[in-house]
C-alpha cells in the first residue's frame, strides 16, 4: 500500500499539471524551466536526506516531498522534450531523438542498479549521490544556449491550452501511439512491487 501511495504521490501532479506545464514550456525559456525543475528535485532530495538523518517515521512527510518532486517532473518533461528541437539542426533531429531516448532508457536501468549498491552502504549515500548528480545537471543546463528563438506566444486562452489535445484527436496514428504508451505506463507500474517480491516471495532481503 505504501509503495502504491509513493507512485500515486508522484503521478498525480504530472496528470493535474499536464496542460499548465505545456503552456509554461511554450511561453518561457525552456532551459531556465529545466534548471528550476532540477533545483526543485535537488531540494526534495535534500529534504528526504534530512528526514532520514532525523529518523523520521511519519510517512506523510515523505509523501509530501514526493508530491513536490512530482510537480518538478511535471514541468521538466515538456520543457526537456520541447528543448531538443531548439538545440540542433532540423536534419539531425531524428538521430538526436534516438540518442536521447537510448540515453534515457540506459539511465533508467543503470541508475537503479547503482542506487541499489549504494543503498547497501546506506541511504545517506544514495541521497548524497543524487544531490551531487542534480547539481552537475544544473551546472550543465545553465550552459544551454538556444540556436533558434521560440516564437512569441499568443495570449493565454482555453483554446490554446487544449490545442494539443485537439490535434492528437485529429491524428489517429498519434492518438493510438499515445494511448498504447499511456496504458503501458499505467499498467506497467508493477515494477514498484519488486521490493515485496524480493522480501516475501524470493526472500533475498
Amino acid at each position: 500500500l505504501a509503495l502504491g501511495f509513493v507512485g500515486l504521490a508522484q503521478f498525480l501532479p504530472v496528470v493535474a499539471l499536464a496542460l499548465v506545464a505545456g503552456q509554461v514550456a511554450d511561453r518561457y525559456n525552456r532551459s531556465r524551466v529545466l534548471v528550476g525543475c532540477l533545483l526543485l528535485q535537488g531540494v526534495c532530495t535534500l529534504l528526504l536526506l534530512t528526514l532520514t538523518v532525523l529518523g523520521n517515521t511519519d510517512s506523510r512527510w515523505i509523501y509530501g516531498v514526493l508530491v513536490l518532486a512530482g510537480v518538478a517532473r511535471a514541468f521538466e518533461f515538456p520543457a526537456t522534450a520541447a528543448l531538443l528541437p531548439n538545440l540542433i539542426p532540423t536534419q539531425q533531429f531524428a538521430s538526436a531523438a534516438a540518442l536521447t531516448s537510448s540515453a534515457r532508457q540506459s539511465a533508467s536501468i543503470i541508475g537503479p542498479a547503482i542506487g541499489g549498491l549504494l543503498y547497501a552502504v546506506g541511504p545517506i549515500f544514495v541521497y548524497g549521490a543524487c544531490i551531487l548528480l542534480l547539481l552537475a545537471a544544473v551546472s550543465q543546463a545553465t550552459l544551454i544556449h538556444l540556436q533558434r528563438l521560440v516564437t512569441t506566444p499568443k495570449a493565454v486562452s482555453w483554446t490554446s491550452v487544449v490545442a494539443g489535445v485537439k490535434f492528437i484527436r485529429s491524428q489517429p496514428i498519434v492518438l493510438g501511439a499515445i494511448s498504447l504508451d499511456l496504458f503501458a505506463v499505467l499498467l506497467g507500474g508493477a515494477t514498484a512491487l519488486l521490493p515485496i517480491y524480493a522480501r516475501d516471495i524470493i526472500q533475498v532481503g
